[in-house]
């Protein structure tokens, strides 16, 4: 069982790099600054996902429910 699942990540791995370097390759006719932007505002996005989802977390652990007034 471990084996399949350690195949599947990788496949899964391989897949999302190819589908990368594929769009990649679609949108280089774009120019690289707009690909740069484009790229650091989604690493942006992610980045304030990340911290108010785990703000979220450790307020609820508390006994603070952040959606209730």
């Amino acid at each position: 069982m471990r084996t399949q699942v350690f195949v599947s990540t990788a496949a899964l791995k391989v897949a999302a790099g190819s589908l990368g370097t594929g769009l990649a390759g679609a949108l280089a006719p774009l120019g690289p600054r707009l690909l740069l932007v484009a790229g650091a505002s989604i690493a942006l996005a992610a980045a304030v996902a990340a911290s108010v989802s785990a703000r979220r977390r450790v307020d609820r652990q508390d006994g603070w429910d952040v959606d209730k007034p």
